[in-house]
């Protein structure tokens, strides 16, 4: 029974340390807005959440941790909607001016 609880208690420390390393990781590249380095932290979080999620303690010992994992999640989600948003008009903008510009030559070639 002592094995058991000293196994389990292993495992909490163990998922305890990979929520706190994944938000502080996720904090330092928000702050940094590292988003091109985001995505292979979420896949490894995403590949280790459903085995965390098999164990109801985990919520119970670590909803704070969950809960700003989750805010995080949401925060570098709304960073990338708002950089795709700048791509998306700056690419826009190149668009309009080189199809200015290409107007502009071609009537200067007539000229």
């Amino acid at each position: 029974m002592q094995t058991d609880q000293a196994r389990r208690q292993a495992m909490l420390n163990q998922w305890q340390q990979w929520l706190r390393a994944w938000i502080s990781q996720l904090t330092r590249l928000i702050s940094q807005q590292d988003w091109q380095a985001i995505g292979p932290l979420a896949r490894e979080i995403a590949s280790q959440l459903p085995a965390l999620a098999q164990h109801p303690e985990v919520k119970r010992h670590f909803a704070k941790e969950l809960t700003m994992l989750r805010d995080l999640h949401q925060l570098a989600w709304q960073g990338l909607d708002q950089k795709s948003q700048e791509l998306g008009r700056a690419m826009a903008h190149l668009r309009d001016n080189r199809e200015g510009l290409r107007a502009y030559q071609e009537s200067q070639w007539w000229s």
